[in-house]
């Protein structure tokens, strides 16, 4: 932590009284990125003009760095990925990538009780926990979306231990092995694309809403040519969870769904209307702390990385969700007064997979 902030120091120095724009740091590491630079000679080497005026800085605070770490160049290993800022993209290496998935269903897999001879679970450490989890997060540099299947992970290793620490650890396995194999089928190459684009420029539009016992999800038409569509679920018996913050992420992911099994030429800005803050905030952040929820956005973030869609959730008043709102109370009337070429669809959203961890 000191280091970092003294980093920081360092950094703020070099662009406000060196004028070294931009200028980056993780940790101890620092990057600059520009066109066509000007070079300098440093000792014998050539380097580009910021590189030079940040190397005498840390000279001039004594701060020791190894010749071979000064690059520069089109194309650099940064932690340990290759990025090139002219095509605008992160690559692992395959048998880095393969080590890692290697490494991940090893650490889940079941091992031998010496005196029982049964299989039983590991026990990891907490650093065991802590060195597997960092792995992980270093590979999310390529696989951004998978990040909801370190969710249960990271809640396990922050909470204290409890007599029920076994079957705790035991739940973690299907979101690691989700892990494991959306790295392993990655291409190992992630494009960098904008992830902000406004509104008006999305390609599709889907408004949803839920309650206890129903999911409803309205898609306005893009022009006079096209019907509206909905699609409403009924939730009965055992498939009522009690939950609506998970049924509110649901209707997302039904969304999301009915788009993938929909496929538009080139579609990937998707734009979700949403009256519950606390679903967008959690589909922004790909992170939370619920049970029930975590394996919902897993299987949403699984859709978006299966058909490359860039989707926006973004938070709207109630007053101007009212259609969604009607098809999740199956309230059918309001919404065909207002749209009378509604096409009505009956869905039925992937319960078993969220709900039973086959994700």
């Amino acid at each position: 932590m000191i280091w970092c902030a003294f980093a920081s120091l360092v950094g703020w120095i070099a662009f406000h009284h060196l004028g070294i724009d931009p200028i980056q740091h993780y940790m101890d590491d620092f990057w600059s990125f520009g066109k066509s630079p000007r070079h300098s000679l440093y000792g014998d080497r050539l380097l580009p003009d910021s590189q030079v005026r940040f190397l005498n800085l840390l000279d001039q605070l004594r701060i020791p760095h190894k010749p071979e770490k000064q690059v520069y160049g089109h194309k650099l290993t940064i932690i340990g990925f290759e990025v090139d800022p002219n095509v605008m993209t992160i690559t692992m290496a395959e048998d880095k990538k393969r080590d890692l998935v290697e490494r991940i269903r090893t650490f889940v897999a079941k091992e031998i009780d010496p005196k029982s001879g049964k299989a039983m679970d590991r026990r990891p450490t907490l650093r065991e926990w802590q060195q597997m989890l960092g792995e992980m997060n270093w590979a999310l540099n390529i696989l951004p979306l998978a990040r909801p299947g370190l969710n249960s992970s990271y809640r396990k290793i922050s909470t204290r231990p409890t007599k029920d620490h076994d079957k705790k650890t035991g739940a973690m396995k299907p979101h690691l092995l989700w892990f494991a194999n959306r790295l392993e089928t990655c291409k190992g190459v992630h494009i960098i694309r904008s992830q902000l684009w406004a509104p008006q420029s999305a390609q599709r539009v889907a408004f949803v809403d839920a309650c206890l016992e129903g999911l409803g999800v309205f898609l306005p038409p893009r022009d006079f040519r096209e019907r509206p569509t909905a699609l409403y679920c009924r939730l009965e018996g055992d498939q009522i969870y009690g939950d609506i913050f998970h049924n509110e992420m649901l209707a997302i992911l039904c969304a999301l769904l009915y788009f993938s099994v929909h496929p538009e030429p080139n579609l990937s800005r998707i734009l979700i209307n949403s009256d519950s803050l606390d679903s967008v905030q959690v589909f922004h952040s790909l992170s939370t702390n619920s049970t029930t929820v975590s394996p919902v956005l897993m299987a949403s973030a699984g859709v978006i990385m299966d058909n490359g869609f860039i989707p926006r959730v973004i938070h709207i008043p109630g007053k101007e969700n009212v259609d969604a709102d009607c098809l999740s109370r199956a309230l059918f009337a309001p919404v065909f007064a207002r749209w009378p070429l509604l096409r009505l669809f009956r869905i039925n959203p992937p319960l078993d997979t969220v709900r039973g961890g086959r994700l």
